[in-house]
């Protein structure tokens, strides 16, 4: 089989290695122009420093949801430094004492309400439950008068009825 390496495709038909390969070598450096640049925008952005990142130059190489989901972002920060949990240091944020104490709360609920619903029957209510530890309303009275009369009920075998 003979190749052509040459030949340009235009994308719409099959291109065999030797096609690719061309491909990748004329778009290649362009390719990987963008990729240091989205990797450059990403670095930045876990390390916090979300304002310099071009977002014309993100909505182009990931499209437009990258563009709403990094305003998103930074209306999210912006709350949340309004609300005292967060604040600016350096090109990044941190949390403030009030935002780890509002996370430790938060992670003490959620703890709580997973333990409460864990325990069976291990809760105050006025009716009884099926099962677990009940606790019996006796009437004593009226315990004592069933139990005396099945002691003391004449048997089928003593004559008595049945």
């Amino acid at each position: 089989m003979q190749r052509d390496i040459g030949r340009e495709t235009d994308g719409t038909g099959p291109a065999d290695l030797g096609d690719a390969g061309s491909a990748v070598e004329a778009n290649g450096s362009h390719l990987h122009k963008v990729l240091d640049g989205v990797e450059h925008h990403f670095r930045r952005a876990s390390r916090g420093d979300i304002e310099d990142i071009d977002v014309d130059k993100l909505e182009d190489i990931l499209g437009p949801e990258a563009r709403e989901t990094l305003d998103q972002l930074k209306q999210f920060l912006e709350i949340l430094e309004e609300a005292g949990y967060i604040r600016k240091k350096g090109n990044g944020f941190e949390l403030t004492p009030r935002g780890t104490r509002k996370i430790g709360q938060r992670a003490l609920a959620e703890i709580y309400r997973q333990l409460k619903k864990d325990t069976f029957g291990k809760h105050e209510t006025k009716d009884s439950g099926h099962g677990g530890d009940r606790r019996w309303r006796v009437d004593r009275r009226r315990t004592a008068r069933a139990v005396h009369r099945r002691r003391f009920r004449p048997s089928a075998a003593q004559g008595g009825e049945t």
